[in-house]
């Protein structure tokens, strides 16, 4: 079974019925659904390094705010600054997601 078949066995059609095309309209349609499958696992790479990018964001906000804690707790004074550092990359990171 190759990928012609795959594709167009969810479809009540068959590989007999592309083999009883004419030469060319196999051609075009074996072209066709090569396109489709290519244009699929592009789109599946975009999406795992999109869930795989917002993973490391979410990891390193944790990571920040965790460290945002503690240092309020060291310097309590700095708990402004260390929110606005922590909020500014939580944006920064929120936006390129949103943009990709």
């Amino acid at each position: 079974m190759n990928e012609t078949s795959l594709a167009l066995q969810g479809n009540d059609l068959s590989m007999a019925n592309v083999d009883q095309m004419s030469w060319g309209i196999q051609r075009q349609t074996r072209r066709e659904i090569e396109t489709v499958a290519k244009a699929t696992i592009v789109a599946n790479v975009h999406e795992q390094a999109r869930a795989q990018l917002c993973q490391t964001a979410l990891i390193n906000a944790g990571v920040l705010s965790a460290l945002e804690e503690h240092l309020i707790g060291v310097a309590p004074l700095g708990a402004s600054r260390y929110q606005a550092i922590a909020d500014a990359y939580v944006i920064g990171a929120s936006k390129k997601l949103m943009q990709w």
